[in-house]
């Protein structure tokens, strides 16, 4: 009996604990996945990812105090990348039209909902873009963009391949974009960042591009222009430019408002001549393949540290104002001599440095001076039989007219006085001569009247 009793109270007990845990149970939420991959079928091409900059996770979900891969989640699959300013991240992934619940989604109607702002074909016409901010700015999957969600975006990256990117209207939408880069897009680019005042980085490599305003862009530090399209390019709205690289072809280069250069790479143009201010911090200065009506005074900027001048068809060369030269590439160009005197580095490596010797594949003949490991040492290359001038000519004052005054006359009046003042190796000064001889000649006189008289 007692046995029959105490199974039957366990198995009471254990019906209450049942009871008591299955609210506890149900109630139980699970933490959101911080990796956020795109449905199997995404309209998104393959090559890209997303970067999304979080406090306290990293790559791999790890709390901050453990190995970070910057601070960021890397979502490979995707074409091209965003990095946003996360403090934090809702549970969800991104879905894209046509999957999920943003099936149903009406295009063609902009504004905000909610504060929010519908992610369709009114805000951002390119189909492409479309795709790319919902799968990478749009991580509650919403099919809308918070102020939060537009806020944290400072840097876009859309890579090679991305040849679906033809309008990037709704940029402005991003007020905190730092970096934008778009490469390698066939056809015309509409591209518009007037609204994004915060740019410092704009990378439109093998982007054909017609117009550019970047009159809004105070704060752009670095601009790559390799655009087939761009014929003008105003610049005087960037004061704070420190890297210039174009390869387009312009009609005019005015870099009067860009005295912060560091680098400027200006290769394979024909402009008339370049527009320069006060450019004494500019280090590096490329131009191969460029002609100019008026070639840049070199001497303009003395903190020149490496200078690229091959196939420039220059005539002459004068490197007088730059000391602190260490890269010199000027092949192609027509001058038989190069005066080296003025570049201590370079003057060392002609004279101490080794040569070698080398054809390009027109089987035209460079010459390579390098001394050590390039890098740390210099180097320069030349075009066959040019004549190295290592040493500066001693100057010789030029000689001058001789000029019909009374200092002249007394000058000649006094050499024969001053040759008769010197004794014990010294010259006593022709005045005191001067005064002597006109003493004996006094006395001679006297004499010569006195005897003559007689």
């Amino acid at each position: 009996m007692k046995t029959g009793t105490t199974r039957l109270l366990t198995v009471l007990f254990a019906a209450a604990l049942l009871l008591i845990l299955l609210p506890i149970l149900a109630s139980a939420t699970i933490a959101p996945s911080t990796d956020h991959f795109l449905p199997s079928d995404s309209n998104v091409l393959p090559g890209d990812h997303a970067v999304i900059n979080r406090p306290g996770l990293t790559g791999n979900g790890q709390t901050s105090d453990q190995p970070e891969n910057n601070g960021g989640i890397i979502t490979e699959g995707l074409k091209g990348d965003v990095k946003l300013d996360k403090p934090e991240l809702g549970g969800g992934s991104p879905t894209l039209p046509g999957h999920g619940d943003n099936t149903d989604q009406p295009e063609g109607t902009a504004g905000e909902t909610g504060g929010d702002i519908l992610i369709d074909g009114s805000v951002f016409p390119d189909e492409g873009f479309r795709n790319y901010v919902l799968s990478l700015i749009d991580l509650d999957g919403s099919g809308s963009l918070s102020a939060k969600e537009r806020s944290d975006v400072t840097e876009i990256n859309i890579w090679y391949g991305s040849s679906a990117v033809k309008d990037y209207t709704g940029l402005a939408l991003f007020p905190n974009l730092k970096t934008l880069r778009c490469r390698h897009t066939d056809g015309v680019v509409t591209l518009d960042v007037s609204g994004n005042p915060l740019l410092e980085l704009l990378d439109t490599e093998l982007c054909y591009i017609t117009e550019l305003d970047l009159t809004h862009n105070p704060a752009l530090k670095k601009l790559y222009l390799l655009c087939a399209g761009l014929t003008s390019l105003d610049l005087s709205g960037c004061p704070a430019l420190e890297e210039l690289l174009i390869e387009s072809p312009l009609e005019a280069l005015d870099l009067s408002a860009n005295e912060n250069l560091v680098l400027l790479c200006c290769c394979g143009v024909k402009l008339p001549a370049i527009t320069f201010g006060n450019h004494a911090a500019l280090e590096i200065l490329e131009l191969d393949g460029s002609t100019f009506e008026t070639f840049p005074d070199l001497r303009a900027f003395p903190n020149l540290t490496e200078l690229r001048l091959e196939g420039c068809g220059l005539d002459e060369l004068d490197l007088s104002g730059n000391p602190k030269l260490s890269v010199l590439f000027c092949t192609g160009n027509n001058f038989d001599t190069l005066d080296l005197s003025g570049c201590p580095v370079l003057a060392d490596l002609a004279k101490n440095g080794e040569r070698r010797d080398d054809y390009d594949e027109n089987d035209h003949g460079i010459a390579s001076w390098y001394f050590g490991s390039e890098e740390e040492s210099g180097y320069f290359h030349t075009d066959f039989g040019v004549e190295l001038i290592t040493e500066a000519k001693e100057e010789l004052p030029a000689p001058q007219d001789p000029v019909a005054d009374p200092q002249n006359e007394q000058n000649e009046q006094t050499d024969g006085a001053s040759d008769l003042c010197q004794w014990d190796g010294k010259d006593h000064g022709t005045s005191f001569c001067g005064k002597l001889t006109a003493f004996f000649h006094a006395i001679l006189f006297f004499f010569a009247r006195l005897f003559g008289t007689r």
